[in-house]
């Protein structure tokens, strides 16, 4: 992320990751019962957000042992510690890192109910769902799955 802004929305994979379960639905869910296509969809979406967190951990971590050995390095080297701001707003490539995946994250936590909510309300109508537009995002939203799989949860 050197010399890159500052992160200041969600990345569009974000959006893009719960097509698939729009497809899926939309394309075979006249070919099962709605209970079924319902069920499918909420482990899909299970799993995902699941592994998501995961996934999001693991780089948080790696992230976080880098930036550590960075330092044993300078502290080893015995030279003046250099400030790890960059030019872009004051942030280092880590708080950038970190920052993209917080945006991220908060925006797949206001995406999972919503799209739990279509998932549910389109089944028991037998109807298709209309995946919502991208960045469509409200202030007050949720910020985690029922779950609590997502950081920053408090679960």
């Amino acid at each position: 992320m050197a010399f890159q802004e500052v992160p200041s929305t969600a990345s569009s994979y974000v959006d893009s990751a719960l097509k698939p379960l729009y497809q899926l639905q939309s394309g075979h869910g006249d070919k099962v019962q709605p209970a079924v296509m319902q069920r499918w969809l909420q482990e899909a979406l299970s799993d995902s957000t699941h592994k998501y967190f995961e996934t999001v951990s693991d780089v948080l971590s790696s992230v976080r042992k880098m930036e550590e050995s960075l330092k044993r390095l300078k502290q080893a080297r015995r030279s003046p510690a250099t400030n790890p701001v960059s030019s872009s707003g004051g942030m280092s490539d880590d708080d950038k890192i970190r920052l993209q995946l917080a945006l991220d994250v908060e925006h797949l936590g206001e995406q999972v109910p919503a799209t739990r909510a279509r998932f549910e309300g389109q089944a028991s109508q037998g109807l298709g769902v209309t995946p919502p537009r991208a960045n469509n995002r409200t202030e007050s939203g949720p910020t985690c799955c029922e779950e609590g799989c997502m950081p920053g949860s408090g679960r």
